[in-house]
């Protein structure tokens, strides 16, 4: 039994609970807020057995085996150094930090003292992601030329002043919570961009309501990815070849069927909804085998992908206020 404590009490700690208890090996044990009554709230709410009211209490729980940390992400470089610094493993929700210096220091951290560190992009795990990969690669579109992805959502505006995405002192914007996903499909397909361009629309220097990323890529694969917090684009992702497409249905970085399409033939293939518990298997066996990374997501891809975004940063003039080493 991998015993498991959560770092945050917000919507998604609440769902990887309901996640991890459907998992036969894991057991949730304990959960921290910096605020101790919202700690025991969600702890009687969820059944879970012990709270603390600091994140170095959970740190210091020697009940804990691994730690999930779900709080916003300007915090995350804070919290995970204090919990691989007390020998908790960590899976860290995306993105692992603000930028790629914050990234290398965890990394290194987690190298240096043996301990298991994995950013949560969960999305890597999905059968949707996996099988369009295959196909893809198998020949069946002919050569690939031209990826279409998108993730965004309009926040409604009467949420405007009280939404984390409208607020740049925690992390807010569409380019670091939401665009890296089509990002990661991007990486994920085609690899690493040798040529990037980007545009954006800002509110100031700190906060991106849009983005906009071109990827020049290997064998001139070109991705365009589209994320934004004020419109809804579709949030879907097609890649284009020379005989035909596949299409991964909105929301494309939780989807469960794909579109693949061949002359005036289409075919939609029906796939498992994913959860964010698909990842938590291999957290399970990379802890239980004592290694401090994963080959799916390995510290050396969350560090590229994290130097991606600070260069689409540079290239759009975004600096962030949770932006310091």
């Amino acid at each position: 039994m991998v015993r498991w404590g959560i770092c945050g009490t917000g919507r998604i700690a609440a769902k990887m609970v309901d996640q991890l208890a459907g998992i036969d090996d894991a057991e949730v044990v304990a959960v921290a807020s910096r605020d101790r009554d919202r700690a025991a709230g969600f702890a009687a709410r969820h059944g879970i057995g012990r709270s603390h009211g600091s994140h170095g209490a959970l740190a210091g729980d020697d009940g804990v085996d691994v730690v999930y940390v779900a709080t916003t992400q300007e915090g995350h470089h804070e919290v995970v150094l204090t919990m691989l610094e007390a020998g908790r493993a960590v899976l860290c929700e995306k993105p692992l930090a603000m930028n790629s210096t914050q990234v290398e220091q965890m990394c290194a951290a987690s190298e240096a003292s043996g301990v298991f560190l994995m950013e949560a992009m969960w999305s890597r795990f999905s059968q949707a992601w996996r099988r369009a990969r295959e196909i893809v690669h198998s020949g069946d579109i002919g050569e690939p030329a031209l990826l279409r992805a998108d993730l965004s959502m309009k926040v409604p505006p009467e949420l405007r002043d009280t939404h984390r995405l409208w607020d740049p002192g925690r992390g807010g914007g569409a380019l670091m919570d939401i665009g890296i996903y089509p990002l990661n499909l991007a990486v994920f397909l085609f690899g690493h961009p040798h040529r990037v361009r980007a545009t954006a629309v800002l509110e100031g220097t700190s906060l991106d309501r849009r983005v906009t990323a071109m990827l020049d890529q290997a064998g001139g694969v070109t991705s365009v990815v589209t994320t934004g917090i004020d419109f809804d684009g579709g949030a879907a992702a097609t890649v284009f070849g020379t005989e035909g497409s596949v299409t991964i249905e909105p929301r494309m970085h939780a989807s469960d069927a794909l579109v693949v399409a061949r002359g005036d033939r289409s075919e939609r293939i029906p796939l498992e909804a994913p959860g964010l518990g698909i990842q938590v298997p291999e957290v399970h066996r990379c802890i239980e085998s004592g290694l401090v990374e994963s080959d799916v997501m390995p510290h050396a891809e969350s560090i590229a992908m994290h130097r991606l975004t600070d260069r689409i940063r540079d290239l759009v003039g975004l600096r962030f206020d949770a932006d310091s080493p």
